[in-house]
């Protein structure tokens, strides 16, 4: 097993990269490590599609233009299938998660991105104390706490240097 740091990605926190709110400094600091591979990054499938969706949504709601959009998204799939590793979503991701519904009351599409992190973890034997998850979702945050992995809210940290080893 490896000291290397794995960094999972919800959705909101992709979004951060490619449109510009508060958090988006310390995600771009954490995907110029993935890019310059003093880190690794992964995505799950699912966060996938709720990236377009949310983008679409800030298209309806005039937050940006279509070109945005569509500049958003090519930059996103070439940076992703460059840089990160997706993870597909299956059913028994689904099934996985229907624990983390019950022990935490996390909404499905949270405890189906726990279970990838799990899984993640066992299969590529990460350990999970080498595993963060990047989200502004207190709740799934703190139940990825309790199943032993390392969170990071990139709106409410400050300094990423330290984690990063730099």
């Amino acid at each position: 097993m490896s000291d290397v740091k794995w960094f999972f990605f919800d959705t909101s926190s992709i979004v951060k990269r490619y449109h510009e709110e508060e958090g988006t400094e310390i995600v771009d600091k954490i995907f110029d490590a993935i890019k310059s591979r003093k880190a690794r990054g992964i995505l799950s499938f699912l966060s996938v599609s709720e990236f377009f969706s949310a983008l679409r949504r800030k298209v309806n709601t005039r937050e940006i233009i279509l070109k945005q959009l569509k500049d958003a998204i090519a930059t996103f799939l070439d940076e992703s299938r460059r840089n990160l590793r997706i993870e597909p979503i299956e059913s028994t991701i689904f099934a996985d998660g229907l624990n983390f519904i019950l022990k935490y009351s996390l909404r499905s599409a949270d405890s189906a991105l726990l279970a990838t992190m799990s899984k993640i973890a066992e299969e590529a034997e990460i350990e999970r104390s080498n595993l963060y998850l990047l989200s502004s979702d207190e709740e799934l945050l703190k139940a990825a706490k309790l199943e032993g992995f390392q969170t990071i809210d990139p709106t409410k940290v400050k300094e990423i240097n330290r984690i990063l080893g730099e």
